[in-house]
């Protein structure tokens, strides 16, 4: 098979449907898609609504629960973790039949919207009402896509964790604090791409380091103060005399950020994974334009793959699945394509929202649980399913519906409340312009602070419990944000200073801190001596899938080179 350019419906760029990519469409019997992988991206952003979180009341018990969705909301019912799961109701009470005279999306919008949802994806928490997409939380607040962490605050897409806060992409670590892309950290702060590191501060791409503060690109070092080797007590002295201060800690990151630019930059973070491009990718086999993906194979197209995906496009935030496609927020599924909120099922199915625990077979239906052999939440036998799924399926060919995502649209979140705001930020007018929902008001308020920034104490050790009464106000975005007492222990103990941003503004500042989730076709930018693939002034000749920009200012390197300048 040749290669197939096509232009996308939605931005009109042109882009490639690959052989791979064509053999994977005939293998799940869907058509190739009409929007480039960007645009496809967005699509499935646009239902995910993490961080933004509302008081309301549970429509079958009147119970205050806290939901991603507002009460303004186009979802007719909302009801409690609890009563979502219970069998005090079911789904297929809102079985109907399918319509031949109208297209599909305007009838599974219909039943989307009136089907019960659940408030939030928090499961088994303890103590820790108050995060989204996330498991087994305890004594924690305000995390996303987190797991199985304690005393972890304003985390995001991060596990395993204690005593964290403002993290992003962390794992097994322990008192963290704006850590981001960093495996078994202690004791650390403001590092990113960091590994083994104990009484770290404010580095870079830094593994087996201890006692570390403004480095780059070093392993298996102690006592270093700028990619400088100081005597341990010069050292405690020159970073005594920073930690703890606000103003003496932004000086540094000016000159932090100076010397990132003077060492090279690998191409990606790419470990252990043969055929792959993309950023963060490890132990995978064969991924192609992914993102923050481990221990996969054969797949393309996908973002946070938190564990053992295969022959799997499209998807974002989801482990366990084989033979899916355009999948949002799930896990432990076969062979099901068009999906939201899957979860141990369902199984050979499509066009399913919030469908989990045990399902199979099912086409266009929301909130079913351990239910087969239904179509618009109707219950039918195998052979009535079958025969319909057939008819349903031509029909949506006919109206160009059939292997379509759900489209923006149909979203119950506006696009400002979900994450594709982050990764593909528009303005109102923008939104609307293209149909799409857009929320004036996501809750917090502005101008009731009743402490200014410039009253914040410099050094966290002249700070009162009383901050924790305090309103703030963000120097970014004015938003009021208020600081806990858990966050100040941890601050306390780390010796940190106060923040001045509100937490909102603190997780879009580490986002784009890291990479976009885009790719160039670059060239290694080294003329180093002494590496054995070019000559001393030569530009390296090898090229490479990347993150970074042609027109970002870093020294992008191959691994053979970065290995041959770093390691």
């Amino acid at each position: 098979m040749s290669r197939i350019q096509k232009t996308c419906a939605q931005c009109q760029t042109t882009f490639e449907i690959t052989p791979a990519d064509q053999a994977f469409y005939t293998k799940i019997a869907v058509p190739a898609p009409t929007l480039c992988p960007d645009c496809r991206m967005q699509r499935r952003m646009a239902f995910r609504n993490e961080r933004n979180l509302y008081r309301r009341k549970c429509s079958a018990t009147d119970k205050e629960i806290i939901s991603m969705y507002h009460q303004d909301s186009p979802l007719e019912k909302v009801y409690s973790h609890e009563y979502w799961w219970s069998d005090k109701w079911d789904a297929r009470d809102y079985g109907r039949d399918f319509d031949f005279t109208r297209p599909f999306f305007e009838q599974f919008t219909e039943l989307m919207y009136q089907v019960p949802h659940p408030p939030l994806w928090n499961w088994e928490p303890e103590n820790a009402e108050f995060n989204n997409c996330s498991y087994r939380m305890k004594d924690s607040y305000m995390n996303f896509g987190a797991d199985l962490g304690e005393n972890c605050h304003y985390t995001f897409t991060s596990g395993h964790n204690r005593d964290a806060a403002d993290c992003e992409g962390v794992e097994y670590s322990e008192k963290i604090y704006e850590v981001t892309d960093g495996q078994k950290i202690f004791n650390c702060a403001f590092v990113q791409q960091c590994k083994n590191c104990t009484d770290t501060y404010l580095s870079f791409d830094c593994m087996d380091c201890q006692n570390c503060f403004g480095c780059v690109g070093l392993r298996h070092k102690q006592y270093y103060f700028f990619n400088e080797k100081l005597e341990p007590e010069e050292w405690k002295k020159r970073v005594s005399e920073i930690l703890g201060s606000h103003q003496a800690m932004t000086e540094a990151k000016k000159r932090f950020e100076a010397l990132k630019l003077t060492q090279p930059h690998r191409y990606a973070a790419i470990s252990n994974s043969p055929d792959s491009t993309g950023n963060y990718i490890w132990n995978t086999k064969n991924a192609r334009y992914c993102f923050d993906i481990r221990d996969s194979e054969d797949i393309a197209y996908t973002s946070y793959v938190a564990w053992k995906s295969k022959d799997t496009y499209d998807a974002y935030a989801l482990g366990e699945t084989e033979l899916c496609y355009e999948i949002l927020s799930g896990g432990f599924v076969y062979n099901t394509q068009f999906a939201q909120w899957p979860n141990y099922g369902p199984n050979n199915s499509q066009y399913t929202v919030f469908c989990v625990h045990g399902c199979n077979d099912l086409f266009g239906c929301v909130g079913l649980n351990k239910k087969q052999y239904c179509i618009f939440n109707k219950q039918y036998s195998k052979e009535e399913y079958e025969a319909l799924r057939a008819r349903i399926i031509e029909h949506m060919k006919q109206t160009g519906e059939y292997g379509e995502a759900l489209p923006v649209a149909m979203s119950p979140v506006a696009y400002n409340e979900s994450i594709a705001q982050d990764y593909f930020p528009l303005t109102k007018e923008e939104v609307v312009q293209r149909g799409w929902h857009w929320r004036d008001n996501l809750g917090g308020t502005f101008g009731k602070e009743t402490m200014k920034p410039e009253q914040l104490p410099d050094r966290i050790q002249d700070v009162s419990d009383t901050i924790t009464k305090e309103v703030l106000a963000c120097t970014n975005c004015r938003k009021n944000y208020k600081i806990i007492v858990s966050e100040l222990e941890l601050l306390r103990k780390m010796n940190q200073p106060l923040p001045r941003q509100c937490p909102n503004c603190r997780h879009l500042a580490r986002l784009a801190a890291r990479n976009p989730r885009k790719l160039w076709h670059r060239q290694c930018m080294c003329s180093l001596a002494a590496h054995e693939n070019h000559q001393e002034g030569a530009q390296c000749p090898k090229e490479f899938e990347t993150s970074y920009a042609p027109d970002r200012p870093e020294k992008i390197f191959c691994e053979t080179c970065y290995q041959k300048e770093v390691i």
